[in-house]
């Protein structure tokens, strides 16, 4: 019996300390993992309504088409100033729309922009961008 326990001992911290060694080994080379973003080179995106006051209750929506099937996006939503608010939505069929948001929320009058990039990259890469002015 107490061999067996003394087996299960060292068997126990040999299996304890090879998944120390493994999470430690894979952080590094999960960490440099580079994501390949998905260009067509037809990307576009629009603002609805371009021109839209946030003194008064409305709304406003961002839509886009030309982009990978299934890709997961960022819509940045970049003030004049440079605030940025996002927006996360999948593209399931080349196309996306974000779905309706509150004009007042956007506090800072002037040019804003919404640029649009693949989930996950860690460079941002834009992959279109579009303007609109609030009042």
């Amino acid at each position: 019996m107490l061999l067996s326990s003394r087996v299960y001992r060292k068997y126990r911290l040999l299996v304890v300390a090879t998944l120390a060694i493994s999470a430690l080994a894979a952080g590094p080379a999960f960490a440099g993992r580079r994501i390949r973003v998905q260009r067509t080179g037809l990307e576009t995106c629009s603002v609805d309504p371009t021109t839209m006051s946030n003194d008064a209750p409305g709304w406003f929506s961002v839509s886009g088409l030309g982009f990978t099937p299934g890709q997961s996006l960022v819509i940045s939503l970049v003030s004049p100033s440079g605030g940025i608010g996002t927006i996360f939505t999948a593209a399931s069929d080349g196309s996306f729309h974000t779905g309706l948001y509150y004009a007042p929320y956007l506090a800072e009058d002037g040019q804003w922009s919404a640029s649009v990039s693949q989930m996950g990259d860690p460079g941002m890469t834009v992959l279109a961008i579009c303007s609109f002015t609030v009042t």
